[in-house]
């Protein structure tokens, strides 16, 4: 496991090296959190600290994040808590 770190990058999480997740784990067991003076800078920060991460040994939602963070639409804000949820919609559909 490789975890980000850096200006700017928090990561909270009571995972560790060589821990077993068990089987009944609650889905949330990390979490990533950057902060930069505008919404480009953040997002430019959030990509770098994706790309830096590693999980092995289990499933996560890594992929999507990368992707998500990659959207112009994502990158111009003004979305809301629906944006997700259109967003996989609309790429299912192409």
């Amino acid at each position: 496991m490789t975890l980000p770190s850096g200006p700017g990058i928090r990561v909270d999480t009571h995972v560790h090296a060589g821990y077993k997740v068990s089987p009944y784990y609650d889905s949330l067991i990390g979490k990533l959190i950057v902060h930069a003076p505008s919404r480009a800078e953040a997002i430019t920060v959030m990509r770098a600290a994706l790309a830096e991460t590693e999980i092995e040994g289990i499933s996560t939602n890594l992929p999507l994040l990368c992707m998500l963070f990659d959207d112009e639409g994502f990158a111009a804000g003004g979305t809301d808590i629906h944006y997700l949820e259109k967003w996989l919609k609309q790429r299912s559909a192409s």
